[in-house]
């Protein structure tokens, strides 16, 4: 124990580059802001490059403290959106069931 707590923004992405949104966790942080979509690209992380990485490497990135700030850049239909989005806890459904697979 005694680590500080990491939370991301909810987002599913494919296994190898470019890393694509596959789809987003109800409740989290991406759904909530509206501004992603599935298959959006991820092309920047906190102004880090994320062509050479590999998706440990990416999943690290999306993690940080409660109420902390993430810049994300990305791609669709051509054109790139710069983001700015609050890593938060997942508010978790109380619904019997809800489990993801």
């Amino acid at each position: 124990g005694g680590e500080a707590e990491q939370v991301g923004i909810g987002m599913r992405l494919t296994n190898d580059p470019p890393f694509s949104v596959v789809s987003l966790v109800p409740g989290g942080a991406a759904a909530l802001s509206g501004d992603i979509r599935a298959k959006d690209v991820m092309l920047e992380i906190d102004g880090v490059d994320l062509s050479a990485k590999n998706i440990q490497e990416v999943r690290r990135l999306m993690l940080g403290p409660p109420q902390s700030t993430i810049a994300v850049k990305l791609l669709r239909g051509g054109a790139t959106l710069d983001l700015q989005l609050t890593r938060q806890r997942l508010q978790a459904s109380t619904r019997a069931g809800a489990s993801h697979s």
